[in-house]
């Protein structure tokens, strides 16, 4: 019978006169025995596919197609379907799990098929059973003869005569012969009998006669060597039935491996990372392998170490079988959005550190510490967790011998040293032991790492110059605007030159928490943006709430909150505070000096300038602080004539902003958590799109789209927006907003050309991504050319620029680069081409004038770069000194600047913050 007419009969017959309720469920109990029929179909398709019908698949296969027509001669009677209905779902979920049984089975070699054949073969005992409580009740119910098209069921005994003859067949003995499948499946064979004995089953012998022949002759014919490796099995081996891996899911990547997601039999989530398959072919790797399992099975229970439930090496590829950390490493959770990377750090470093200490008390020497071998797991209460993993180059300090201790090297203990040379001590870079003093150094470099959001000596790319930098002992270069002075303090105790003098892991967890105690801990109101007031004596924190949108109304409030501040941030303070006094006096003063009412007319352009005066000499003194309109005062002042950088807007805390884009109506957007926020004029911004309250990636309106987070912002050529959404291009409109495409890691930059086509930069691939207004994504640029690319722009020409390792690189629409300004080598020099230095210039836009403007992060200024000539200067900002002040651009300050977008007239806006965080909108302008 077709499987079409069996599904239409079985629905017929059940359908009787009455409720549309009814009639429904007859539907679904005709569409359920459709989908099994599909499902055998494909069935019966694969194992007539194979020449060897080991587990007698055509049988099983036949006699579920036989209850199916049974199910069609189901009579008029309503009581049947309820009771049906269940049954038939149930079959269907087994056939369904025999089907995934049948494909792993087949997909084994035969000498494997013999060895796991019990799972098949209970997989089919459950279908089957199902399926006689069908049959039986169909029977007894309506007086049909269920047995009379199908009168043969296949037995175990039949099934166990087939599997017996296999053994014998030229393909087992062939596998038999080979000496890496003897130990593999002997391991698999003891592996299964130490599971029956842990469960109290009865022997492996009296359990399975088939495998026990399948043993008995791979014994006979393997070698003593193969036997002994057998006999000496590990308590943590385990085999490939026992964890089910997910090969079309890579996690990550680590040495020579990759990590893929799996799930053990008792459905516990896991990461198992696959070698490549020459990992143990060696003695010297395979020693490596088992010296990695044994400590890491002596540590694995330890609070804030990665779990590791088994390894298997007699498989073609090895693999590790250990906890999942589904937040990834320490470096890509800091990256996350609406993680502050300087509390969030310090808090999973203190507990890794609390690890180590563990470790050490126990005598095991890491030896690979970094922000990658440390990740992040999700706690029961959801609260994350610090996992420290790889354990590659980890070893027993306490069962070295004492003479090594002094003289001993990495290669005459037979320790392989890290590659990882960033992080790694110079006395271990000269070739010593590593200790619990080196992992102390590593620790001070993953601490730097973590809060500076880059590698340590991160603008050497050379092999040669890195290790002769370490072995000078030599620092990377602070970063003023993320590491504290108590956390720089840490970190140069932590990489002291001497061995010695480093702290132990105890007193770097008790320093770690006095950093933590000095963290900021604002809790601020979603959905409101905020000025700050520092009141240096009382500690007193006044927050002004600029005016922004509030469930659709415009507000401003005054908010006050108590918190302690740093002993650095006092000072600040105070400087800042004897500036703005001795502003406002010689304001009153200048201001009360009789100016002309012409003067006065010119200067009531909305500039917000304090009144200024020239002196004899016709110098002019400036004291404009800000262009915000809303801050004048009832004396109009006069204008200084210059260039300029105001302050329009702050933020802190987790409100902080990052991409400015800048459309041809004038108006300015800004990317705020989780919102798209709109600016006309020298007014703050107000919201445009988004819903800060419940981050997502929803599409549709305005008011009803969400986005994820906050990330670098562009303008098309109609005017629309187009936001880098951590693994999503959005595209707004002036209505709508919509998912253009997604990526595989998160994006540092994006520009659009005339055409309408996107580039996105991807620091952590290391490449430029085009994205077509249809939607087709190919590869612009990659490692070949590139390294960490960062910000892009695009001119009128649809010339694309961009920045990437202390460079400025052009590219042609064809794809053609050229380096415009800088070198690999950071620095700050202007002059010409390469001859210029730059210090992790990030975002980088196009003037009006047709020259380029750099946000030269780690330098604190802006650069501009003269296409023509290609001569790089500074355009503003105090460059190597951070700072926030604003007045004219030569005595102005920046922090880190994020972000720049040109307006007309080579007006400029700049997100900037201290720590990396988009904490002022700040704008470059002439007056």
């Amino acid at each position: 019978m077709d499987y079409v007419q069996v599904a239409a009969a079985a629905t017929a017959n059940a359908v009787l006169p009455g409720s549309g309720s009814f009639v429904n469920g007859a539907f679904e109990l005709g569409k359920i025995c459709f989908e099994i029929a599909e499902l055998l179909s494909g069935m019966q398709e694969s194992a007539s596919s194979i020449s060897t019908q080991s587990a007698n698949i055509e049988k099983d296969v036949a006699y579920f197609r036989w209850v199916l027509e049974v199910l069609g001669r189901v009579q008029h009677k309503s009581k049947l379907t309820n009771q049906l209905q269940k049954l038939i779902i149930t079959f269907e979920t087994e056939v369904e799990e025999y089907d995934r049984v049948v494909k792993k089975f087949l997909g084994q070699n035969v000498l494997k098929q013999l060895v796991f054949h019990n799972e098949l073969d209970d997989a089919s005992a459950t279908v089957k059973e199902i399926a006689g409580q069908l049959v039986q009740y169909v029977t007894t119910e309506c007086a049909i003869n269920g047995s009379a098209t199908y009168g043969h069921v296949d037995q175990v005994d039949e099934r166990a005569n087939r599997y017996m003859k296999m053994i014998d067949s030229p393909d087992v003995m062939k596998e038999m012969s080979d000496s890496d499948n003897q130990k593999e499946i002997l391991a698999i064979i003891a592996r299964i009998a130490r599971r029956n004995e842990a469960m109290m089953h009865s022997s492996l012998e009296a359990n399975d006669l088939v495998l026990n022949v399948v043993k008995e002759k791979l014994w006979a014919s393997s070698s003593r060597a193969v036997q002994d490796e057998v006999k000496n099995l590990p308590d943590w081996y385990i085999t490939e039935d026992e964890v089910e891996i997910d090969m079309s899911t890579v996690i990550g990547f680590g040495g020579d491996a990759k990590i893929y997601k799996g799930v053990l039999e008792d459905g516990t989530p896991v990461a198992v990372k696959v070698f490549n398959a020459h990992m143990c072919k060696s003695e010297e790797a395979k020693n490596k392998f088992f010296n990695t399992m044994k400590l890491w099975v002596r540590v694995s229970h330890l609070n804030n170490i990665c779990r590791v439930y088994g390894a298997c090496y007699f498989t073609a590829s090895p693999f590790i079988v250990m906890e999942h950390c589904e937040l990834g490493s320490l470096d890509t959770f800091l990256r996350q959005d609406g993680i502050h990377r300087c509390k969030h750090g310090i808090e999973m470093l203190t507990q890794a550190a609390r690890a180590i200490v563990k470790m050490h008390s126990k005598g095991f020497v890491h030896g690979d510490l970094k922000c990658d071998n440390i990740l992040v797991s999700a706690s029961a209460g959801g609260k994350p967790q610090a996992k420290i993993c790889d354990f590659d180059r980890s070893f027993d300090w306490s069962a070295l011998k004492d003479e090594r201790l002094v003289t001993g090297t990495a290669a005459s203990a037979g320790i392989e040293i890290t590659d990882a040379v960033r992080y790694l001590a110079p006395e271990c870079v000269e070739g010593m032991l590593p200790n619990s003093k080196s992992d102390v150094y590593s620790f001070g470099m993953t601490l730097y790492h973590a809060l500076v959001g880059i590698s340590p000596y991160f603008e050497i790319s050379s092999d040669k110059e890195l290790r002769a930098c370490k072995l000078a002992r030599e620092l990377p270069p602070r970063n003023m605007q993320s590491i504290s002075d108590d956390a720089w303090k840490l970190i140069m105790q932590c990489c002291d030159p001497s061995p010695a003098l480093r702290p132990t892991m105890e007193k770097v967890v008790e320093a770690l928490k006095l950093l933590a105690e000095q963290l900021p801990t604002i809790e601020i109101p979603v959905k409101t943006r905020y000025d700050t007031i520092v009141d240096v004596q009382s500690d007193q924190i006044n927050v002004l709430v600029s005016t922004t949108r509030v469930e659709g109304t415009l507000v401003k409030s005054m908010m006050s909150g108590s918190q302690a501040l740093p002993a650095s941030y006092k000072k600040t303070g105070i400087a800042v505070i004897c500036l703005v006094v001795v502003a406002i006096i010689v304001g009153v003063v200048l201001g009360l000096k009789p100016f002309s009412s012409k003067s006065s007319a010119d200067s009531s352009s909305g500039t917000g300038s304090m009144p200024s005066s020239s002196s004899s000499s016709g110098a002019v003194v400036s004291l404009v602080t800000s262009d915000d309109s809303s801050a004048a005062s009832t004396h109009t002042p006069t204008v200084l004539l210059g260039l300029q950088v105001s302050t329009i807007s702050t933020y802190i805390g987790d409100n902080s902003i990052w991409g400015i884009a800048v459309a041809s109506s004038r108006q300015t957007f800004v990317s705020g958590p989780s919102e798209i926020l709109e600016m006309t004029g020298n007014n703050a911004p107000t919201w445009h799109a988004g819903n800060q309250v419940t981050p997502g990636y929803q599409d549709g309106g305005l008011q009803q789209a969400t986005f994820h987070g906050k990330g670098p912002l562009a303008v098309g050529p109609n005017d629309d927006l187009f936001l880098c959404d951590f693994l999503k291009v959005r595209k707004i409109t002036s209505t709508n907003v919509s998912t253009v495409a997604t990526l595989t890691s998160s994006m540092q930059g994006v520009a659009v050309d005339s055409s309408g086509n996107l580039y996105v930069t991807r620091f952590d691939e290391f490449d430029v991504v085009k994205i077509t207004p249809d939607g087709n994504i190919t590869d612009f640029a990659n490692t070949s050319i590139l390294n960490f690319p960062l910000g892009i722009t695009i001119d009128s020409s649809d010339n694309i620029y961009i920045t990437g390792q202390h460079r400025v690189m052009k590219f042609t629409s064809t794809g053609e680069m050229s380096v415009v300004a800088g070198s690999e080598v950071s620095g700050f020099v202007n002059g010409v081409g390469e001859s210029a230095r730059f210090n992790n210039p990030f975002a980088v836009t196009v003037g009006s004038d047709e020259n380029l403007y750099v946000a030269d992060r780690s330098n604190h200024c802006i650069r501009k770069i003269d296409l023509t000539t290609r001569e790089v200067t500074t355009y503003a900002g105090m460059c190597t000194t951070p700072g926030s002040a604003n007045g004219l651009a030569t005595n102005a300050m920046f922090d880190t600047p994020l972000a720049i977008a040109a307006a007309a007239d080579n007006v400029f806006y700049v997100t900037d913050g201290p720590y990396g965080q988009g904490t002022r909108l700040r704008k470059i302008y002439s007056v």
